[in-house]
């Protein structure tokens, strides 16, 4: 019997599109199970888009958390899954998180009988993108809102991701300790082209590092919304943007 290319299967199954371009997820799924072969191809391609919205998913990424990431949410009290980690290194196939992973966090705690809160919702987000900057080989585009817990472990591994092409963080209420240290993670790396820092005050100093980001990126889109850049006088501006 004549056996297709491991190449053109991919292609096969990542071709199972609906009209409007997404994934058949089910059929998917289903053709995963026939054999190991099929799984170790079709994986990557479930993974590299997942519904971020989904509290399985949700579920899944929170067993890839390390000591580090899970230590982050013991002030908030939540129990986390006791299951062993997954078989595959799901997480590193991710290529996109948007802030749909909320929604994802909110319907897991609703399923977990956790009592709704955004400072639990936020510490969980904070952990997993930690994680997925981590573990993560093809992340290209993440954006982040709300308030950022973890902003150390974030940093660190925001410098060390060499993947990614488009970052916006908005909306993060930064301490002038915490805007230097994510400026400097993203001086650190060279691969953007996309960056979003809205409604994030930023003081003369920051505006220096920024150039370094500037400097060290070859930048095709620039945003900083009612940034609050303040200039060496002190005097503000409320936009700047590009």
């Amino acid at each position: 019997m004549i056996t297709l290319p491991t190449e053109c299967i991919f292609e096969i199954f990542n071709n199972l599109q609906n009209y409007d371009g997404s994934l058949l997820y089910k059929s998917l799924f289903s053709c995963l199970l026939i054999n190991r072969q099929w799984c170790r191809i079709i994986v990557p391609i479930l993974w590299s888009n997942p519904a971020l919205c989904d509290k399985s998913f949700i579920r899944t990424c929170l067993l890839s958390l390390n000591s580090e990431e899970q230590s982050s949410l013991i002030p908030f009290n939540i129990i986390l899954p006791k299951n062993s980690k997954p078989l595959f290194e799901y997480t590193s196939h991710i290529t996109s998180i948007n802030n749909n992973l909320s929604d994802g966090i909110n319907d897991w705690l609703k399923n977990e009988s956790h009592r709704f809160l955004n400072e639990p919702m936020n510490a969980i987000k904070c952990s997993l993108i930690s994680m997925f900057l981590r573990t993560s080989r093809k992340l290209k585009y993440l954006s982040f809102s709300g308030i950022i817990y973890n902003h150390i472990i974030l940093a660190e591994n925001i410098s060390e991701n060499t993947t990614l092409i488009s970052l916006n963080f908005s909306h993060n209420y930064l301490n002038s300790q915490e805007r230097k240290l994510i400026l400097l993670a993203l001086s650190k790396n060279s691969s953007l082209t996309s960056l979003i820092f809205n409604d994030n005050q930023l003081d003369s100093e920051d505006g220096k590092i920024l150039e370094k980001v500037l400097s060290k990126n070859t930048l095709t889109s620039l945003s900083i919304v009612y940034g609050q850049l303040d200039s060496e006088s002190g005097s503000e501006s409320n936009s700047k943007g590009s």
